[in-house]
């Protein structure tokens, strides 16, 4: 779990700066026009964040993106263990590959559930306008002003698009053990 959670908080760190571009790019579209960015590639927007922002800008919101990781790693990979255990001890499911795609959507549930607050607020952070918020406190205070739901605002795209990704990482997680000669 601690280097599940290290190496979760390490990656979310390492790729604040593209998740910064990307999520000013998808919310463009929704400003005025004067008010675009109109960044025409990753690299552009990297740039021109880093020439009218300063280069610390590319890590707005790392210390969610961080936490996120942590949270998703750990999450992750002990509730898909946990519910594998749990459908083998009660002899729920038989057919193998079926068992691992139970335990995997499960998974990517019970971990959305728990990292989509932090999605939330993480791209808040990173597409407000230089003085928006004053810290990650203040970010959390104006979102819960909407109502505890606005933290789970686009809960359902996020667990359909981590449930695909889960299912086939412990999938073939599974298959390389047997391969490979490891008990199950």
């Amino acid at each position: 779990a601690a280097l599940a959670g290290i190496s979760g908080a390490i990656a979310g760190f390492v790729g604040t700066p593209a998740d910064v571009v990307n999520v000013r790019m998808q919310y463009d579209i929704k400003l005025p026009i004067q008010e675009r960015r109109n960044y025409n590639h990753a690299f552009d927007g990297v740039a021109k964040i880093v020439k009218s922002e300063g280069a610390l800008s590319l890590f707005h919101g790392a210390s969610m993106a961080s936490s996120r990781g942590l949270l998703m790693s750990v999450g992750t990979l002990s509730v898909y263990d946990q519910t594998k255990e749990t459908l083998i001890l009660h002899n729920i499911v038989h057919n193998y590959v079926l068992l691992h795609l139970c335990a995997s959507c499960y998974a990517a549930f019970a971990t959305t559930l728990l990292v989509h607050p932090l999605d939330v607020i993480k791209t808040r952070l990173m597409n407000a306008t230089p003085g928006q918020y004053h810290g990650l406190l203040d970010c959390c205070c104006g979102t819960a002003k909407h109502g505890i739901f606005e933290f789970y605002r686009g809960f359902l795209p996020a667990w359909l698009r981590a449930t695909p990704h889960t299912a086939l990482t412990f999938i073939f997680v599974e298959e390389l053990r047997i391969w490979f000669g490891y008990e199950i």
